[in-house]
């Protein structure tokens, strides 16, 4: 693995141009609305294969982040409480490098190890971090189907369709 700085250019800044500002808009998202926690409907995967996804818990474990709740962030999903701290630096970072013209960072896998080290152990990381939230995932939906069905003859509020219930 090779870390080079590179010169500050218009050509080489959009990386972190282009990358701080999703970052930035993703973090905002999270922080200012915490009406995105009441997401509608349930999750179309874990409908059909009773498994979260990989990424089951990312949006609330930004918002947990984004509210410095670290244990309900890390229990959500602990990959995305960690990606939130990347993008939370990656964003400081983008805003010193475009306001300040500083160098910029880049790294290089340049070794057949190092690119092998990175196709498995990132699949790798992925699959445990997914292996991690299925049992805690499974038994929140057990527990949003107990709460959320809808009895005979009960009546649904205002706006409110069949299965579109709160997002656990």
């Amino acid at each position: 693995m090779k870390i080079r700085l590179v010169k500050w250019s218009r050509k080489s800044v959009w990386i972190e141009a282009v990358y701080g500002a999703i970052s930035l808009c993703a973090i905002a998202a999270t922080s200012l609305l915490p009406d995105i926690l009441r997401l509608k409907g349930p999750c179309p995967l874990y409908t059909f294969t009773s498994y979260p996804c990989p990424a089951c818990g990312t949006t609330r474990a930004w918002c947990a982040m984004s509210r410095l709740d670290i244990e309900t962030a890390l229990r959500m999903n602990p990959l995305g409480a960690l990606l939130y701290v990347i993008a939370l630096a990656w964003v400081m970072y983008a805003i010193i490098a475009v306001v300040f013209r500083t160098r910029l960072i880049r790294v290089e896998f340049t070794g057949r190890i190092e690119l092998l080290a990175m196709r498995i152990g990132l699949p790798a990381v992925i699959i445990a971090n997914w292996l991690w939230i299925a049992p805690a995932h499974h038994a929140l939906w057990q527990e949003w189907k107990r709460q959320n069905a809808i009895l005979p003859g009960q009546e649904l509020t205002a706006g409110e369709t069949e299965g579109s219930h709160v997002h656990p």
